[in-house]
């Protein structure tokens, strides 16, 4: 059997599972899916698949697991893709960051965050940084388990790092906090960035002015001039 085989085993896969339309990449690039993974998907079967692959020497490569893991993340299906990464480490595949961050945001999304934290502190540790939706993840995420305390600490962390102040401002607060009602923990955060004189732009004070406003929470004078 070769690629083209096993391109028809998967579409056979694709079709049983309803999983959405994949393609099979070069000689150095096994399957990749192009969306994330079905509520119905029979990841036995997705299992027995990569380890015929496998046996025929169609070895399914680091980006084959990255997109579905990555979709089964997009899914909320968090234990499934800790099962699909078991399952890449003992065919000796290191998980890369696309795969530890959804990982993150898929804990996150069903309150795990104690599993997300340790994935966090694991990236901090080796030297990469994890990208701001990251952040506003889980500290969406603390606040919501009433962990205010750790979601401060994260935030002023995150302060000390070379992040563009707007982005912050536009990641965490306008896109994070203040949608999802915290505007007592978004006129803290905002207070610990007046304290170490960020400076927003003009389009950004507006509109942080105006969502805080929405919440009956006006800027402070700092933030508004």
């Amino acid at each position: 059997p070769n690629y083209r085989t096993y391109n028809v085993l998967v579409k056979g896969l694709q079709k049983e599972c309803q999983l959405p339309e994949e393609k099979v990449a070069t000689q150095h690039q096994t399957v990749c899916t192009r969306s994330s993974v079905e509520k119905d998907l029979r990841i036995e079967n997705l299992y027995s698949l990569l380890d015929r692959m496998s046996e025929y020497g169609c070895e399914p490569g680091l980006s084959t697991y990255t997109t579905l893991v990555v979709g089964l993340c997009r899914e909320g299906k968090s234990y499934e893709a800790e099962q699909l990464v078991k399952h890449m480490k003992g065919k000796g595949l290191t998980p890369n960051s696309a795969i530890l961050c959804s990982l993150i945001g898929s804990y996150c999304r069903n309150l795990r965050v104690n599993s997300a934290l340790d994935i966090f502190n694991s990236l901090i540790i080796s030297g990469f940084e994890p990208p701001l939706s990251i952040y506003r993840a889980l500290i969406s995420t603390l606040c919501k388990l009433s962990r205010a305390k750790e979601a401060e600490a994260l935030f002023e962390s995150m302060l000390e790092k070379q992040w563009n102040n707007d982005e912050i401002v536009w990641s965490i607060l306008i896109d994070g906090l203040i949608k999802e009602g915290e505007a007592d923990t978004s006129m803290k955060f905002l207070h610990a960035m007046d304290v170490k004189n960020c400076t927003f732009s003009y389009q950004t004070r507006t509109s942080l002015a105006r969502e805080l406003s929405k919440l009956g929470r006006p800027a402070d004078k700092k933030s508004e001039c």
